[in-house]
């Protein structure tokens, strides 16, 4: 194995460590108030999104940053494919589970597409994807 292959993996991971507990280390050490529920989820997953985008950037260039991840197939072909492989769950959910009293769009879509979506991106395209793929 190459050095630099030994040195990019390192930055790779070194970087999903900042980008999944950066936000928790920070808040020991410095309060953030933010008011409004959708700023609070912005700010919740630019610690995700920002790291790993600049140093995929860095290490492989801007210009393919999407193919680097893993994502170049768009948006719309991810969401479909993840609909439909969730969907026996779904169902399930759907048939044994109940909904709360509290629920509102803004939570239903905070608990469930975003939180997919940024679990897939920073584990799946990110760290699994750059370090199998790319290195």
């Amino acid at each position: 194995m190459h050095r630099k292959t030994i040195v990019n993996s390192i930055v790779v991971i070194l970087t999903f460590l900042i980008a999944f507990y950066g936000k928790q280390i920070l808040s020991e050490y410095y309060t953030i108030s933010i008011s409004s529920d959708y700023l609070k989820i912005s700010y919740y997953y630019l610690w995700w999104m920002l790291p790993t985008a600049l140093i995929t950037g860095l290490l492989f260039g801007f210009k393919n940053i999407f193919y680097n991840i893993g994502i170049q197939k768009g948006f719309i072909i991810g969401l479909l494919f993840s609909i439909i492989t969730v969907l026996p769950m779904l169902i399930s959910s759907a048939i044994i589970g109940h909904i709360g009293e509290d629920l509102n769009m803004f939570s239903l879509i905070h608990h469930t597409l975003f939180a997919g979506f940024m679990e897939e991106y920073l584990l799946r395209a990110f760290l699994f994807g750059i370090l199998f793929r790319r290195l």
